[in-house]
């Protein structure tokens, strides 16, 4: 099976996972990492709850999908992301 014959409410469930846990890297700063560390431990938690539901209890993929982007959405990654300065950014 390819990517192309999955069904779409399943393929859009997958993006929506994949973007939930895809973060920039943090800052080295503790606070940055610290809150690096807890927008990913939170959206880690919605993910695999929202997969449990639809692999458990017969959620609807595509409501699943929709659901965890919005939490996603509301677990904004509101930290400063590394700057690599050998690629223009300051680094520290």
């Amino acid at each position: 099976m390819n990517a192309h014959e999955i069904p779409e409410p399943v393929r859009e469930l997958l993006a929506a996972l994949a973007d939930a846990v895809d973060l920039p890297l943090p800052d080295i700063t503790d606070a940055d990492e610290r809150r690096a560390g807890n927008v990913l431990r939170d959206r880690a938690r919605t993910a695999v709850a929202v997969a449990r539901g639809v692999l458990d209890d017969d959620h609807d993929p595509a409501r699943a999908a929709a659901y965890l982007r919005e939490q996603t959405a509301a677990t904004p990654a509101n930290y400063r992301p590394w700057r690599d300065p050998l690629n223009g950014g300051e680094g520290r």
